[in-house]
């Protein structure tokens, strides 16, 4: 998991992901050696612990964005996220290196709608449309 959910390191910490991370294998006894298989459903697992959602409530949405960059980078072609937070901001304080390649989404009706690509090699996230 540290090495799909990078940002989420920086955002909460390694003992932390760790932590919830166990807790939602342990729960859901994953027996494929693919990580596709287990990290798909994490965002949706921690939107249902309430410490979650008191915690740090972004989160959950945080790691479908990041699980989404994941997934473009390794050759989906195209994926829609929106959130109530603004997740693609976030993660990029966590992730500097790839600010530029971000174009901020704006928030309609309090919510963020964005989407992931790949663009000569590189994910770009965008406004959705």
């Amino acid at each position: 998991y540290k090495r799909v959910f990078k940002a989420s390191v920086k955002l909460v910490g390694e003992d932390y992901l760790e932590l919830w991370a166990r807790y939602y294998l342990k729960e859901y006894s994953f027996r494929s050696p693919q990580i596709t298989d287990s990290c798909a459903g994490f965002s949706r697992y921690l939107k249902t612990q309430d410490l979650i959602q008191e915690q740090v409530p972004y989160w959950p949405d945080f790691i479908a964005f990041e699980w989404a960059w994941y997934q473009v980078y390794h050759g989906e072609t195209c994926i829609r996220l929106n959130s109530a937070y603004p997740v693609a901001e976030i993660w990029a304080m966590c992730q500097p290196e790839y600010e530029g390649d971000i174009s901020w989404p704006v928030s309609t009706q309090s919510h963020y709608e964005f989407v992931l690509y790949q663009e000569k090699g590189k994910v770009k996230v965008g406004l959705s449309s």
